[in-house]
C-alpha cells in the first residue's frame, strides 16, 4: 500500500473514532445529570400531554413515586364541555337541515306535473 492510501484510511479511522467518542460523551452527560455538588445516575422520563389545558388540581408531590395509570393532575373541563356543546349544536342543525331538505323533496315529488319541472325537481 502506498503512503497516500495509509494516510487516507488513517484519517477516516480517526474521524470515525472522534465521532463515536463525541456521541458517547454526549450520551453519557445527557443521561446522567450532574452538578458541582455531586453526580447522580437516574432514569429521566419526559411527560407530554395528549391535550392542553389549565391545571386545576395537582395530585402528586415533588419526587413522589408514581405508577402507570396514576392520576397526576386534573385539567379544567370547561373548554372541552363548551366544544362538546358546540359539536352537539352543529349536529342538531345538520339533522334539522337534512329533515327540512327531505320534507321539501317529498313535498315537491307529490306536486302535480304542471307546478314544477322535472329538471327543477332533480336539481333540488
Amino acid at each position: 500500500m502506498s503512503i497516500k492510501t495509509i494516510k487516507y484510511f488513517s484519517t477516516i479511522i480517526v474521524a470515525v473514532v472522534a465521532v463515536l467518542a463525541g456521541w458517547w460523551l454526549w450520551n453519557f452527560y445527557m443521561q446522567s445529570p450532574w452538578t458541582r455538588d455531586g453526580k447522580i445516575r437516574a432514569e429521566q422520563v419526559s411527560i407530554t400531554p395528549q391535550v392542553s389545558g389549565r391545571i386545576v388540581e395537582l395530585n402528586i408531590k415533588d419526587n413522589q413515586l408514581v405508577n402507570a395509570g396514576d392520576l397526576l393532575l386534573t385539567i379544567d373541563k370547561t373548554p372541552f364541555q363548551i366544544a362538546e356543546l358546540n359539536a352537539q349544536a352543529q349536529l342538531a342543525k345538520a339533522q334539522s337541515d337534512l329533515a327540512k331538505a327531505n320534507n321539501e323533496t317529498n313535498r315537491r315529488r307529490h306536486l302535480s306535473q304542471n307546478f314544477i319541472s322535472a329538471e327543477e325537481l332533480d336539481y333540488r
